[in-house]
């Protein structure tokens, strides 16, 4: 599969920028050690805001290069459970690490249970967020392939009119 390089500048941006967000800081929260008004403070402040989009972009990016694939379902759930893989182990060692500081009790149900509620470590959202996303993955296949221009327009509107609305 050839590579497009504009996915994959923005990849590196997006990498970049995610992990800005977690510089606190010593980056992301830099601004709120400048005075206010200053060259250096806009700088900052612009980086940190700007660093929000790094995750929605990174979603993007999976959907158009997923979207346009011809995959089967079987190979799909491959990859949701490659990455339900990652999150058990990962989610394991943030488990072990709360019980070895004393943070928490060893318990098999309640790891299951943080696990299953997200509260192994808050961080680990995203993968949550991926996983279901993948998902998705057959069922917004369905509606591009068979979706017509002037609906793309609506749910377009529709979505502008749902964000702004809320403003």
């Amino acid at each position: 599969m050839r590579r497009e390089l504009s996915f994959e500048i923005m990849r590196v941006i997006s990498v970049f920028f995610v992990i800005f967000n977690h510089t606190g800081h010593n980056g992301y929260l830099l601004f709120t050690q400048r005075e206010i008004g200053s060259m250096q403070y806009w700088v900052y402040i612009f980086a940190s805001i700007f660093c929000l989009f790094s995750v929605p972009l990174y979603f993007m990016i999976s959907g158009a290069l997923l979207l346009e694939r011809e995959e089967s379902i079987r190979k799909v759930l491959k990859r949701i459970v490659r990455f339900i893989i990652v999150l058990f182990f990962i989610s394991v060692v943030y488990y072990l690490v709360d019980v070895i500081t004393g943070r928490i009790a060893f318990s098999f149900l309640g790891f299951w249970k943080q696990i299953y509620t997200s509260q192994v470590s808050t961080h680990l959202w995203f993968l949550y967020a991926y996983i279901v996303f993948l998902l998705c993955i057959p069922f917004l296949r369905a509606i591009v392939r068979n979706l017509d221009e002037k609906y793309y327009i609506y749910l377009f509107f529709g979505w502008f009119i749902m964000v702004y609305y809320q403003l």
